[in-house]
């Protein structure tokens, strides 16, 4: 299990959703500009998710660490087997394999994106998702507090069909909000690997078609395995495309946020 640092302060935090009453703890990195709420992937908070927060803290911003799920061993042997234990355990609030619907947690993230720009004096805040959580980004930016959405390998609904590998996770009603807030787009950015097997390609081109001013970025690959964009990115041993993808995630959030 990884070690919190204690340059993060928990809390909890906790939120209404249109099924009940939802807590997680948010461990927080104080920083003297606007707030990014990043979302782990399938393995909870792991030493790879730090490494994306401390770079966005390195970069200036203040840093909220959600915890959705309890964090679990994972690697590449166990990373599918990992995404369906978690879609049974907490399909009901994070709607794993709903094509039509926006799950419990997003209501939550919502909370926490208006409570996060309240403590910075209304400004506001950034949410990026990787994996299981990358589409949060997209039922996010609902919510008015939010002024950027990063949308890192969106991974569900679980394509498990072929109308599952188009849907954005969202419900109709939600999405046709999202476009009226945010109209073409702009402060929407989506990023995968060309071959990746658990973000369909449909996905992020409908993504695209739907907001044709949102950034983008497909990180060419020939294995496809490849998956985690940003915690691949902020390695020591990243390559010039992931590098690329880093700095104009960067570059987008400075341009929505400010630093």
């Amino acid at each position: 299990m990884t070690t919190i640092p204690p340059t993060y302060e928990r809390r909890t935090f906790g939120a209404d959703t249109r099924g009940g009453y939802i807590v997680r703890p948010v461990f927080r990195r104080q920083g003297t500009g606007p707030t990014v709420i990043l979302v782990h992937e399938v393995g909870g908070i792991s030493a790879r998710t730090l490494a994306v927060a401390d770079t966005l803290a390195a970069a200036g911003y203040t840093v909220a660490l959600p915890q959705i799920l309890r964090p679990f061993p994972l690697g590449p042997a166990t990373l599918r087997a990992g995404v369906t234990i978690a879609s049974f355990c907490v399909a009901g609030t994070i709607s794993a394999l709903s094509t039509n619907r926006t799950g419990m947690i997003v209501e939550w993230l919502r909370g926490l994106a208006r409570d996060e720009s309240a403590r910075a004096g209304d400004r506001p805040v950034g949410v990026i998702g990787m994996c299981f959580s990358g589409g949060f980004a997209l039922g996010a930016i609902l919510e008015p507090a939010v002024g950027a959405g990063v949308m890192s390998q969106p991974s569900l609904p679980f394509a498990v069909s072929s109308r599952h590998e188009d849907a954005l996770g969202v419900s109709p009603e939600d999405l046709a909000g999202i476009k009226g807030r945010i109209g073409m787009g702009e402060n929407l950015r989506v990023m995968r690997y060309a071959l990746d097997r658990l973000s369909p390609a449909a996905r992020y081109e409908r993504v695209v078609a739907t907001f044709p001013a949102c950034e983008r970025r497909t990180i060419p690959t020939d294995d496809p395995d490849d998956h985690s964009v940003l915690a691949d990115a902020v390695a020591p041993d990243a390559d010039g495309d992931l590098r690329l993808a880093l700095d104009e995630t960067l570059a987008f959030l400075r341009a929505h946020l400010g630093r």
